[in-house]
This record gives C-alpha cells, sequence and structure tokens, in this order.
C-alpha cells in the first residue's frame, strides 16, 4: 500500500498470507488496525516520510499489533527517512 501525499493510515487489518507486505507514504504512517503476515510472507516494511520532506513520521496505535511468522533479521523494518 502506497501513498504519495498525505499520511498513510492503516484503519483495517492487512492480513496476507504470502509475498511482502510494504505499507509507504511521502508523508506520515499512522497503523491502528493489526498488520499480519503469514509463515511465507518474507518481509514486513514500513517507510514514512519516503519523500525526505518535512519530519513527518511513524505512528502505531497501542492495539495494532505488527506479526509474521518470518523469522530473518528483516522481519519487520520500520524507516522514516
Amino acid at each position: 500500500v502506497e501513498s504519495s501525499a498525505g499520511t498513510l493510515r492503516i484503519a483495517s487489518p492487512v492480513i496476507a498470507s504470502g509475498g511482502t507486505i510494504t505499507l509507504k507514504s511521502g508523508d506520515a504512517v499512522e497503523v491502528n488496525s493489526s498488520v499480519l503476515g503469514g509463515a511465507s510472507v518474507s518481509t514486513i516494511t514500513i517507510q514514512a516520510n519516503a519523500d525526505g520532506a518535512g519530519s513527518q513520521g511513524y505512528l502505531q496505535n497501542s492495539t495494532a499489533k505488527l506479526a509474521t511468522l518470518a523469522t530473518g533479521a528483516n522481519a519487520i523494518a520500520i524507516a522514516t527517512t
């Protein structure tokens, strides 16, 4: 899921059984619902402020979960530029 402008808000669960989950925004990323990957999901990648302009960042609601059964070092990566 990608947004080039404006805050990317995840309001409903994101669930994938395979592939890579990517959440990317030129501005902020706000996770208000769980992001879940199954055993064949290689990574969950979140990139906020991808355009490098401003100071937008990453916000996760305390009830939202990030989870994957992947076990690699980069199973879940969160970055702000």
